[in-house]
């Protein structure tokens, strides 16, 4: 009996120190993994302000050739470097959409929710998201971006950080996946359309802002309609209350979290509603004021004569 219970206690002893030392690795190896994302993190926003700097650039060598006034150079810029990255950004993420199986069981968008686990090109789109949107911060420094400009653009790389930051946090990534590559087409055609009028090619610049003013009703109308769906429905479904909610177990689906997301999401869709109806609304009137006939001018009657004045008699 004493050899048995000298073998029980080291037994027991054992199983706590291998409990601990687990304990320690897991706690070592979660430690590891937060230094490495940040790690990749800090590379991919070095990574994009030097690409930002080359294309920059590239760009006015390009904008040189086609002697562009001081405004337009600047939209230019802009526009070509974000059609490379809108680009980019839609066509890997509709790879990711394609390979995940979302499209056409979109019921997979809101399964097996909490999504901790993401595969390897799943979670480098985000990095890059981030770190892409982290970098217009500095680059408004080395850019040299005017004032006016600062307010607009501050907002726009905002706003896409927080919506990255927000659903990487909470594992809502695969409806913000679907959601930002619906957006980055929108984008893509606009900038499009907006480097082909700098470069006077007015017929095609027309066809593709009506491609755009189509597209863009369309995406805002389904990006609703796919947010109501998931979190209305879909989490709903998946809400699973025995399972701890927090950081440890990456369980943030609750009704209070669900409905604001839809409303995170319809506020956005209707701000961006918004600007795109005062753009439209700006040209009617820029254009309803080029057609007006030029105030201040006489008008000459037709077969009015100027009167001569009579010869001095010699």
């Amino acid at each position: 009996d004493a050899t048995s219970h000298q073998y029980l206690a080291s037994v027991v002893r054992a199983s706590t120190g291998l409990r601990r030392r687990a304990g320690q690795f897991i706690a070592s190896a979660a430690v590891h993994y937060k230094v490495k994302r940040s790690i990749a993190l800090l590379g991919s926003v070095v990574c994009e302000v030097s690409f930002a700097s080359f294309s920059a650039h590239a760009f006015q060598k390009l904008n040189r050739k086609m002697h562009l006034s001081k405004m337009k150079h600047s939209k230019f810029n802009e526009s070509g470097q974000l059609l490379i990255f809108y680009l980019v950004s839609f066509l890997w993420g509709a790879d990711i959409i394609r390979k995940e199986g979302f499209l056409p069981s979109i019921s997979k968008v809101w399964e097996g929710y909490p999504h901790t686990e993401m595969s390897f090109m799943f979670k480098f789109y985000f990095i890059v998201q981030l770190a892409y949107w982290l970098h217009c911060y500095p680059e408004l420094y080395f850019q040299k971006t005017k004032k006016d400009e600062m307010s607009g653009r501050i907002t726009h790389a905002t706003l896409h950080l927080i919506f990255f930051s927000v659903s990487y946090v909470l594992n809502f990534t695969r409806i913000a996946l679907c959601l930002s590559v619906m957006h980055y087409l929108v984008e893509t055609v606009f900038h499009a359309a907006r480097l082909l009028l700098f470069a006077e090619r007015n017929k095609a610049a027309n066809y593709g802002f009506t491609v755009w003013n189509v597209v863009f009703v369309l995406v805002r109308l389904a990006s609703i309609m796919l947010s109501v769906l998931t979190f209305w429905y879909g989490l709903a479904q998946q809400e699973n209350l025995d399972l701890p909610f927090g950081m440890a177990t990456g369980n943030f689906n609750t009704k209070v979290i669900r409905i604001n997301c839809i409303v995170a999401v319809c506020l956005l869709q209707a701000w961006m509603m918004w600007h795109f109806v005062n753009f439209h609304l700006q040209l009617l009137r820029e254009r309803a004021e080029a057609q007006q006939p030029a105030q201040g001018k006489r008008k000459v009657l037709p077969g009015a004569k100027k009167e001569k004045k009579p010869k001095k008699e010699e």
